[in-house]
């Protein structure tokens, strides 16, 4: 497996498991590449539909001299959305309860960036986990320093793999923050 079908299969693996999200499906030309989510018939049909969609979007928007979109939004009845990118000439849809689009954003935006977070410690990768915050209960990805939310520092976080905490960056905390983090939670002020 390439480097790019490894990132983008452990997109496709981290954003299934969101609950809220019905389908995420990666196609190339109308074809159905990788699907997963309980709504396999539409994420099926998303595929057939996602690359011409996006084709005439993009022709669309440059006609228009606006340039090319990054991705489409198709808002559907109730409060799901679906939205549409290109990733290195595939057309990925995620179908998802509309709460979510930041997270989902964010998620997009790591892959698209390149982005890359690693466990210090069992060097599992971090850059498309999504993490609860601890004081409100939002969904935050894992390299957000603060909630969305209610701004509570996310800095550190746990690893979901090892349990060891990390820096939202990836990087191993000193002895230093872990004796403060600790000293805080003791308190109930971490």
């Amino acid at each position: 497996m390439s480097a790019v079908d490894e990132r983008l299969n452990n997109f496709v693996e981290e954003v299934s498991r969101i609950r809220g999200v019905a389908y995420i499906t990666v196609s190339s030309e109308g074809f159905p590449y990788m699907t997963k989510g309980a709504d396999r018939e539409g994420a099926e049909y998303a595929s057939a539909i996602a690359s011409s969609m996006l084709k005439s979007v993009e022709e669309l928007s440059l006609l228009m001299d606006e340039g090319k979109p990054v991705w489409l939004k198709v808002y559907l009845p109730g409060d799901y959305k679906v939205q549409m990118f290109q990733y290195n000439n595939l057309s990925v849809a995620i179908k998802y309860e509309e709460y979510l689009e930041m997270v989902i954003e964010k998620l997009i935006d790591n892959l698209k960036k390149g982005i890359t977070i690693k466990c210090p410690y069992c060097k599992r990768d971090l850059t498309f986990v999504t993490v609860k915050c601890p004081y409100c209960g939002s969904l935050n990805v894992f390299n957000e320093p603060r909630c969305w939310s209610c701004g509570a520092d996310l800095r550190l976080k746990k690893c979901p793999y090892c349990g060891k905490l990390v820096y939202y960056d990836g990087r191993k905390p000193s002895f230093f923050t872990l004796l403060i983090y600790r000293i805080k939670k003791i308190f109930g002020l971490a």
